[in-house]
Order: C-alpha cells, then structure tokens, then sequence
C-alpha cells in the first residue's frame, strides 16, 4: 500500500504545471435587521377570508368577508429580528471559466422563534429554523450554481442563475454577486444593477432564479471582428435564454392529492388546503409525462453604454427589451369516473373525482403567455432617469386554478410601470417616482389582469412591505379549492410588492459626509381595481353608509426617513430607519369588519415601524 501511495505521488509531482492559473473569491454578506411595528394587522377575530363557490354568485364563486367560523390574530404590536448570511464562492480559470455558488445560511430565520415546540418556552434554549413566511427551512441552503465560459462568439452561461433585468419589477435577482463590493453604490461609474443593498428602504428578501442554458453575444462586433475593422467594439448585446421552470403538481400520485372534499372544507370553515408533494421511492414517472412541464424561451436586446462620459464619469446610457415567451402544453386535467349505476364514463374535476390511481388525464388547450418588458436608465450630468415598463399577454387554460369550470379559460392582460427622474449630485439627491400594477375586478373570472411586481422592488418602508402584504396574505391567500382544484395561492400575494394600485413616491437623499448618508421619502397611493373589494358588506343594512356609495380607492400615505453610517474600510454599515403610515379611506374600505366596526382598525388610524440592519459586507 505504502509502495503504491509513493508511486501515485510521484506521478503526480512528475507532472506538467497547469497552463492556466485557478484562483477562488469569495463574495457575500452578514445581516441582522429589527422591527418593530405598531398596527400591523389589527383587525377583529372573524374576518373575511376567501371565496365561496357555492354562496351567492354560484358557480363563478362570491366573496365571503364575514365568515363567522375563521379566527385571525389581530397584530397591534410586533418586535422581532431576521438574520441572513450569503456566501458567493466562485472558482475562475483566468477569464475562461467561472463556477460560482450561493449558499444561503439562516436564510431569513427569525430570533429565538421556537415554533411552539416546547411547552415551557421558558425553558427552551434551542430555537428552530422559521423564516419570515413562518416556513420550517434548512439552516443552509444551496440556491444557485451556474458555470459561465466564453466561445469564440460570445458568453455562456449554464446551471441554477440569477435572473435580473432592468428595475427589477419582474426579473428581480435579489442581490447578486458582481455588484457585491463594500458599499456598492448604483451613482459609481458602470455600478451594476443588482446590488446587495439596493434600496433606500428595506432589504431583499427572495430572487428570481431559473434554471437556465444563457447565450450572449455582441453580434456588430463579431461582424466588425471578421471584416478586421479598426475598433470592433460594440454597445449593442443580444441573449437567448432557454429556462425549465416547473412542473405542475398533477405529478404527484391522485391518492396523495386527494384531501377533504373543497364543499366540507367551505362547510367546516376551514381554509383550503395545499397537497402532499411527496412521491414514492424511486419513483420517477413524473420523468415520463413532458406534456405539463412549463419552459420558457427569453429574449434579450441591450444597448448598454457605461462610459458614456458626456459631462462625468458616472454618465451612462441603458436600455433594451427583455421578451419572455412562456407555454406549457397542458395545463389542465380531470378525472374519469364511472358512474356506478350507468356504467359511463364522466369527467370530473379535482377534488371532486374518484380517488382511483390511473383516474388522472390531462386535457385543455394548455398555456402561452408573452411578457415585454421594456427599460432604459440614463445619467447625464446631473440629470438622472430611469423607466420600466411591462405587460404579460396570453391565455391560459387551467393554468391559473381559480373558477369555475366555465372560467378556467383565462386571458390575461396585465401591465406594470415604474418610472422615476431627478437631480443627482456627489452630496444630495432629489428622486420623484411614480408607478402601477393593474389590477382585477375578480381573480375568479375569465379575465386575468393583475399580478404583483417583483417583492424585492421596494417601495417605502411599511405601505407595501408590512401591511399590504400583511392583507393580501389574509385574503388572496386563502383563495383557492373553487371546486375545481386544491391550490396554494401564494403567487398571488404581494408578499410585499407592489399590487392593485398607482403610486407616487419623491425622495430626497443627502450625504453631509462620505460615510453618512440621510434618506427621506413620501409615499402615496391609491387602489387601481375595487372590485375586490366587500361591496356585499357596503350593502349591508346594518352600516350607515350602506349603498350609499363606491368604496374609495384612496389607500393612504406614508412618511420614511433613514440615516445610514459606514466604517471599517466601508465593509460595516448601520442604517436605522423609520416609517408613518396614515390609512386612507380605501383601505378601511377594503377590508371592513362587519356590524360592529366599519373599520379594519378600530381605534387606530395609522401604522408605524422602526427598523435597523447591521451588515458585514465583503
């Protein structure tokens, strides 16, 4: 063994040097931030929470806001605190190949919770790993890993990717790695899009990923190349992408699919439910059913000048379009029954279908839908403007499990903006943006027209973030379980961005010193769809102003203000930041409580937070 061990090693060290240097960074950051919230959620008990296929409306469903057998917690006051540490290794042979990886630890965990696992919590001293949707996560977790090398005409890019354009409104990477520098600022010469930290107010909390085959080429300089021309280079880039996304849960086995029936669920007051996802060991049949995998083709078209150097080095010139062309070949399906005294064949929907293995068919005319986004940013002296701008085109058949069996057929028509323009300067800055997410009249019916944008575009620091996302998750997210599927709805939260309204937001920036930054901002906005909205509770006899008029759209307006401080090298920062949120009729009138209280928030006008964020960026 010894004889074979010294043999190997000297076949080793008898061998030729590697032509190419390797060399391994490491990117990332520590963070912890606090909150702390007044009136977050401070609704009564019993609360509307869902719809009701079987109330007054029918088959097309109707909107029952005073359940009387679904109990909510009220939220008048909270404190807690996250935590989060990113680590992006990447190994790079010189600039021929990289391979990089994100590891997230702690992802989101909130302090000490120990999700009711012991009895005497007073004597608990090991805390579980609750994240700030209340999920059970892994400690660690492996959330991308791409390879990236060049070819002779132009880019690849392989693997688990981030995925960022623009803005962020729709493709939003959450903070990526090459904008990961100490303090990255968006005003330095050629800043990337994506930073860590790249809001005034707020921090990331998810990313778009896909899983992803990239091909970017610069197609004039590779003409330019071939014809020998002087100076080849050239501003205008050209992507493919071709992304697999997921596949519908119509994989895992009918049995494990099938729960309470959605009328005993209505009946029983309790919320629908999501299915088990687990499959049987070894089991890959899944493999074998290509026919409702989602996939989509992307298409990129970029002009991008970050040296543009009119008038300052921090001039640039950006824009392009970004096309997503997404389908699935079905997306709906049925059971087959046999009915017991004819014999024939019937099809039924889930959940309402024979629990049988081998029941399950897909059917419908499938999904495509479209989505053109387009954006430009441009810095010219002291004039600072940037614009995003997207609509999401298609049908879809099934794809979107809310309605009735005549609403399953969906046409969506969705549109999202966000534009913002002003004075930038090496000490102050003055910002005006105004933005909108369309909205639906009824999420239920065969028009599909809203859709949130992106969580990780923040916009002010409570409105959207905290108490908005706080409602959507109490009301949208127990949509679902129409008679037609068991559906987690989750999607179509806002899980804290931007839903259903038109907004403006000024903010002012001033930096007295190089490591001091101060950040001010006013936010209002106001509802862009309210029929949404409990107009069978406004037509309630027992409240005054029933019948008397429309639900105002007005959601309220809110006050930020930040002070953030860097040290050490600038790897170190501090911000403390605070937010006054005064609600506007529209709210009030959005999620009304019934009899007793006309108001979501008896005895209380506004909400309130303060927040801190200690980060360790390197």
């Amino acid at each position: 063994m010894k004889r074979t061990l010294s043999a190997a090693l000297a076949v080793l060290a008898s061998a030729p040097a590697l032509a190419y240097d390797l060399e391994w960074k490491v990117d990332g950051y520590y963070r912890t931030r606090a909150y702390y919230i007044r009136n977050l959620a401070n609704q009564q008990e019993q609360t509307p929470l869902f719809i009701d296929p079987d109330g007054p409306g029918g088959k097309n469903g109707h909107v029952e806001w005073n359940d009387p057998a679904v109990a909510v917690d009220r939220i008048r006051e909270s404190s807690f605190l996250l935590q989060r540490a990113r680590l992006e290794p990447r190994l790079e042979l010189e600039k021929i190949v990289k391979f990089q990886l994100t590891i997230d630890a702690l992802d989101d965990l909130v302090w000490g919770d120990n999700n009711a696992q012991s009895v005497a919590p007073l004597f608990a001293v090991n805390p579980t790993n609750t994240d700030y949707q209340g999920q059970t996560i892994d400690p660690v977790q492996l959330k991308r890993a791409w390879v990236e090398f060049g070819i002779p005409v132009g880019l690849m890019r392989v693997g688990r990717i981030p995925s960022h354009w623009g803005m962020g409104l729709l493709a939003n990477g959450g903070g990526t790695s090459g904008c990961s520098g100490p303090r990255t600022d968006p005003r330095q010469p050629g800043a990337c899009l994506d930073p860590f930290f790249d809001d005034d107010f707020g921090d990331n909390h998810f990313a778009s990923v896909n899983d992803r085959i990239l091909f970017a080429t610069r197609p004039l300089q590779v003409y330019r190349t071939i014809r020998k021309a002087k100076d080849p280079s050239s501003n205008f880039v050209l992507a493919y992408a071709y992304d697999k996304l997921v596949e519908d849960y119509m994989n895992i086995p009918l049995e494990r699919q099938l729960r309470a029936r959605a009328d005993e669920d209505f009946a029983s007051g309790s919320p629908p439910g999501t299915p088990d996802s687990s499959r049987g060991y070894g089991e890959a049949a899944f493999l074998g059913r290509p026919d409702d995998d989602v996939q989509q083709h992307v298409i990129v078209l970029l002009y991008n000048d970050t040296e543009l150097d009119r008038f300052r080095l921090t001039d640039e010139l950006r824009g392009g379009v970004y096309m997503v062309f997404r389908n699935q070949p079905e997306s709906r399906f049925v059971c087959q029954n046999t009915d017991e005294d004819t014999g024939a064949e019937t099809e039924e929907s889930l959940p309402n279908c024979d629990a049988t293995p081998g029941n399950i068919e897909l059917v419908g005319d499938g999904s495509s839908v479209q989505i053109y986004d387009l954006w430009y940013r441009l810095r010219l002296d002291w004039f600072y403007g940037e614009t995003e701008f997207y609509t999401i085109r298609g049908n879809t058949d099934g794809g979107i499990p809310l309605g009735s069996e005549e609403t399953l057929k969906k046409e969506a028509a969705i549109y999202g903006l966000a534009s913002r323009w002003g004075y930038e300067s090496p000490k102050f800055d003055g910002i005006f943006e105004f933005g909108h997410s369309s909205g639906d009249t009824d999420l239920a019916d065969a028009k599909f027209t809203q859709r949130p944008m992106h969580p990780d575009y923040n916009v002010g620091l409570l409105m959207y973030e905290e108490v908005i996302r706080e409602l959507t998750a109490r009301t949208i997210g127990r949509l679902g379980g129409l008679g037609t599927y068991v559906h987690s709805s989750s999607s179509l939260q806002s899980n804290g961005g931007v839903i259903n309204s038109t907004y403006i937001n000024p903010r002012v920036r001033y930096r007295p010193l190089d490591f001091v930054e101060l950040v001010g901002g006013f936010l209002a906005a106001w509802w862009d769809e309210t029929g949404m909205l409990p107009k069978p509770v406004l037509n309630d006899p027992a409240l005054p102003n029933s019948g008397k008029r429309d639900p105002d759209t007005f959601i309220g307006w809110e006050i930020d203000a930040a002070a953030k401080v860097w040290w050490a090298d600038n790897t170190m920062s501090f911000t403390l930041e605070g937010a006054y949120f005064r609600f506007g009729d529209g709210l009030r009138d959005a999620f009304r409580n019934g009899d007793e209280a006309p108001s979501l928030y008896p005895g209380a006008k506004a909400a309130s937070t303060i927040q801190s964020r200690v980060s360790f960026v390197f």
